[in-house]
């Protein structure tokens, strides 16, 4: 009943002729390589909003305080960059997900006049985002709003790895290599949209939903981060790595140490694979 009354809302012609998306950003907190984003570019919508959902499940009780800075930075660098290829901005909202995002779906609120034509996002493998993700599908299906979901956060989609294994993980490093050659090579890495439809003009200014502050998060210690997070310190760090050719030769991961840290005995990238702020698809070519 649910899908027909959905697909006679998008024949019947009587909705605005553009609509609006969303596209939420979770991990691939990044503007290249973001296949979410170029498609929502594409979307033909009046207006494109860039979220996050800020989650307390994740918050002091889980997070320190090191990692949780970490975080922000990446949101701040998100969106400052949006504001600065896009006019845009990234439109941070605070509550449970399905709850926040549900209401989105539903009615708008409080971004939009009227419910999106549809959201996108980047897949997560985890299992509680597979659980929380699984609980928006459903959300959009009722509200009838589009789902697409893309692939980026892995070299390989897992699904995809999974199915040519016939549906088991490999155990072994030898397993690995053979699914791998079976697979080929990965995608290659996507530029940035060149244009994005703009904010709905009601939230493109609003403080309500700037990027907090670890105060505001419930975090009260003061912290000297050895790293700043985001996607343009983390090319930044991909490029000065990469240029060290003898570093990369002789590099042997059991004589390397966690602690040490200046100098490093690792590139140090990977909090930015962990957020997404660099792609890896983006280290592999």
């Amino acid at each position: 009943f649910v899908q027909r009354a959905c697909a006679i809302m998008k024949s019947s012609g009587s909705s605005a002729p553009a609509g609006s998306a969303i596209v939420w950003f979770r991990k691939g907190l990044r503007l290249s390589d973001n296949a979410a984003l170029v498609e929502a570019s594409k979307a033909g919508v009046k207006h494109v909003c860039p979220i996050f959902v800020i989650d307390p499940h994740f918050g002091p009780k889980y997070v320190g305080i090191n990692r949780y800075n970490f975080l922000l930075d990446c949101l701040k660098d998100l969106d400052k960059q949006l504001n600065k290829r896009y006019r845009s901005r990234l439109i941070v909202l605070r509550g449970k997900p399905e709850e926040v995002i549900g209401k989105l779906l539903k009615t708008g609120k409080p971004l939009l006049a009227a419910k999106p034509s549809l959201i996108l996002w980047e897949k997560d493998t985890e299992p509680y985002a597979l659980k929380r993700d699984n609980a928006i599908i459903k959300l959009a299906k009722n509200s009838c709003v589009e789902v697409r979901m893309f692939s980026g956060h892995t070299l390989y989609d897992v699904e995809e790895a999974l199915a040519k294994n016939k549906g088991k993980a490999p155990t072994t490093n030898n397993g690995v290599g053979t699914l791998v050659k079976a697979l080929g090579e990965p995608a290659k890495p996507l530029p940035p949209p060149s244009k994005l439809p703009p904010l709905p003009p009601s939230v493109a200014n609003a403080k309500a939903y700037d990027v907090p502050t670890l105060k505001q998060m419930g975090y009260t210690a003061s912290v000297k981060p050895y790293l700043v997070g985001g996607e343009t310190a983390g090319l930044a760090r991909m490029a000065t790595m990469l240029k060290k050719t003898s570093y990369i030769r002789s590099f042997k991961k059991p004589q390397t140490r966690s602690t040490a840290f200046d100098p490093p005995d690792t590139t140090m990238l990977s909090p930015y694979f962990k957020f997404g702020c660099v792609s890896i698809r983006d280290f592999y070519w």
